[in-house]
């Protein structure tokens, strides 16, 4: 044994013949690790039975081995990529139960920013309930970057890019943000012939809600509340 295995994996196997002597039992299918001189790792798949004598008398071992270490290496791999499938499963499973909802909860949200900016117009400038519907905006606010979190999370952080005709995609955001806030006048100048991009919806939505809500509150109270919306085809070279 000390020929082919490294000292400790050797006084391991020796110990079980002398234990085979010892009880006059064999010892069946044990696996075992081993190194060899090069210190590579292995696994046997041993059978050790006692030898008799013409007395019946314990004089040896006689031992089978058959290496397995493919067997284990690809049983490990199979696990492996067992574990990885269900983790993918699992995480797939996780990501379709967080997009499904997360549309519709934006919309939530946008109605309770709605009826938030309705209640602020009928209430004077100093009424105390003014700085709680502030509060109420700003957990809106947050709660809706909690939602792009999640949309991103559901999508495992990729883009969905489709082709997307931005005329349409601007106009359905703005008349969404406009029924939230109705004291607004969204004027549009839209190019007939505006070329189709190549962007996710998704994001470029949530662009635009932000620019609609940034623009809303940079609004004074004795200012026009009047957003202009234009869309034009531009090249942009390297000059620009």
């Amino acid at each position: 044994d000390h020929d082919y295995y490294l000292n400790t994996d050797a006084d391991n196997f020796r110990y079980d013949e002398r234990h085979v002597i010892k009880e006059k039992e064999p010892l069946l299918n044990k696996q075992e690790s081993y190194r060899d001189q090069e210190g590579n790792v292995g696994w046997i798949l041993t059978s050790k039975l006692p030898l008799h004598n013409i007395e019946d008398e314990v004089v040896g071992v006689v031992g089978i081995g058959h290496d397995i270490t493919k067997q284990k290496d690809d049983e490990r791999e199979r696990q492996r990529l067992e574990k990885q499938l269900w983790h993918a499963q699992k995480m797939e499973t996780i990501r379709t139960l967080a997009g499904r909802p997360a549309h519709d909860f934006n919309n939530l949200l946008m109605g309770i920013q709605g009826h938030t900016s309705l209640i602020e117009t009928e209430i004077d400038a100093n009424h105390p309930f003014r700085e709680h519907l502030k509060a109420i905006e700003q957990c809106v606010m947050s709660a809706s970057h909690l939602n792009s979190q999640l949309l991103g999370f559901a999508r495992e952080g990729k883009y969905e890019v489709i082709s997307i005709v931005l005329n349409e995609l601007i106009d359905d955001t703005a008349e969404m943000f406009g029924r939230t806030r109705k004291e607004l006048r969204i004027l549009k100048e839209f190019e007939t012939d505006l070329w189709v991009i190549e962007a996710d919806g998704s994001q470029i939505e949530q662009v635009l809600i932000n620019l609609f809500i940034n623009a809303w509150q940079a609004m004074g109270e004795s200012d026009s509340k009047d957003i202009y919306l234009k869309t034009e085809n531009v090249l942009l070279d390297k000059a620009y």
